[in-house]
């Protein structure tokens, strides 16, 4: 067991041997650097983004040394790569600049974006054939610098937000794709307009690009779960499905054979597609949660950044209220209606009683869909469902917590239980259960997290009645 929290791991993808003959290494990291993206450099180190200290980061692969360079104050480097001047070239979210790292003297630059675009969200760079770095914004904006002149330009994304991947080819053409907006733009260099590309299937959710040697573009479709592959020369699209079930692909990388490189995290692995056999190979992480970012190589070396925990249950935690928020709107919603003056009837008052109304019914199915809609267009990248699939889950989660609680009161009733009166566990666990049954087929669940969903719902759930009961929300504490 490693000590530390965060590592970048490497594959020696030695000739073209399998899985089994290849060589996985691990290099600690400094706890709390939160890396995200990785580059290795042409003197034998790596860059690497320190997210979460606001620098850029330095390995030595042989002795297994690193320095961290502060990059200014209220960063938050995202990408990283390697320019044509053998610099550090990055994309700092947090300054809203590109900044450039030499690598001999450490000297860091800052190129800001216009006062007028306040905050980009800058992702990730690619030097095109002329040797200006071009870059993404998820906020809706991509844009250029000219090294030679300081020159920052910024256009409007065609779609909005959701500008994240970027890539040349050999040619130095530029692309980039969109998660938001789920779609492929190749960036005229000479003008800076960029002609949306819409790959064939629809949400995908394309998260990173990369060219290989013939200039065919790969994407990472984090919605789908496929790797997909576009031919600007015969327009053609193709599309692969990963081994791993409920398929998350974060990012791709093809290397100097044509081999493209995914990190994929529901199998919390990396994997190597060989697009002449069609088939992958897999190089699962040795620690839970790896979450394997941006991955970039050189000659027979495939670098990837580990930015999860090995400490995960805090993290965990968060992912599953995260997930569960549209039944928790949806079981809060119903006791509103007492400020509802119109037409309420109870469904069924013999079978559930005077409690369950049609209005509070509906109200909870329509919050959750409402609450799974808003969480769509966070679109957070630890969510445990695709953005595209908020109305299934919010249908499931709402009309499952609803359904759950209407199930609860139906067997009250059978066995004498008085209306209003509590009855624990029952009362704080129908809605999750019956959110949880109708979501399971919708995402990629563990016993243990529904164990941990019962669990801390059981806790909140009484806590936030007896809040709901002081503020004259709930008739009862319970």
């Amino acid at each position: 067991m490693r000590a530390l929290a965060h590592s970048l791991v490497l594959v020696l993808a030695l000739a073209a041997l399998p899985a089994t003959a290849q060589q996985v290494r691990y290099y600690d990291l400094p706890r709390g650097s939160g890396p995200h993206d990785v580059a290795p450099a042409p003197d034998g180190t790596v860059w690497y983004t320190a997210q979460r200290s606001g620098e850029l980061g330095r390995l030595d692969p042989a002795t297994g040394r690193t320095e961290h360079i502060p990059l200014g104050p209220r960063s938050a480097p995202h990408g990283v790569i390697v320019g044509p001047d053998g610099a550090a070239w990055v994309t700092d979210s947090g300054q809203n600049a590109i900044v450039r790292v030499d690598p001999k003297t450490k000297a860091v630059k800052t190129y800001p974006l216009p006062e007028n675009i306040s905050y980009a969200n800058l992702n990730t760079a690619a030097f095109d054939g002329n040797g200006i770095l071009w870059w993404t914004g998820q906020s809706g904006y991509y844009g250029s610098v000219n090294p030679a002149t300081g020159e920052v330009r910024v256009w409007d994304a065609p779609r909005g937000r959701g500008p994240y991947g970027i890539a040349a080819t050999p040619k130095g053409e530029i692309y980039y794709v969109s998660l938001a907006g789920s779609h492929l733009a190749r960036i005229d260099t000479k003008t800076g307009a960029a002609t949306v590309i819409e790959p064939p299937t629809p949400r995908q959710g394309a998260r990173r690009v990369w060219s290989d040697s013939k200039g065919r573009l790969w994407l990472s479709e984090w919605n789908s779960g496929q790797l997909s592959m576009y031919d600007p020369a015969t327009k053609a699209w193709r599309a692969w499905m990963p081994p791993a079930k409920g398929s998350r692909v974060y990012s791709v990388y093809v290397d100097d054979r044509d081999k493209v490189w995914i990190a994929e995290w529901e199998s919390n692995a990396i994997m190597r597609f060989d697009p002449a056999t069609e088939k992958f190979e897999s190089f699962p992480s040795d620690k839970d949660g790896a979450r394997v970012r941006q991955m970039l190589g050189r000659p027979g070396e495939a670098w990837g950044a580990e930015s999860g925990r090995r400490v995960r249950m805090p993290m965990r935690l968060l992912e599953l209220v995260y997930f569960m928020l549209p039944a928790y709107v949806a079981n809060m919603s119903p006791p509103f209606t007492r400020f509802w003056h119109g037409w309420n009837a109870p469904i069924n008052r013999r079978l559930l009683g005077d409690h369950k109304t049609v209005v509070g019914f509906a109200l909870g199915v329509a919050m959750g869909v409402a609450a799974a809609f808003v969480q769509s267009r966070i679109d957070w990248e630890r969510s445990l469902w695709p953005a595209s699939s908020w109305l299934a889950v919010g249908v499931a989660m709402g009309f499952g917590a609803m359904a759950g609680d209407s199930a609860k009161s139906f067997v009250k009733r059978r066995i004498g239980v008085a209306p209003g009166k509590p009855w624990i566990p029952f009362d704080q666990l129908d809605f999750p259960i019956g959110a949880l049954l109708l979501a399971w087929p919708l995402v990629t669940l563990s016993w243990t997290d529904a164990a941990i969903v019962l669990v801390f719902t059981f806790v909140a759930d009484i806590a936030v009645n007896h809040v709901s009961f002081r503020l004259k929300i709930r008739d009862t504490k319970w």
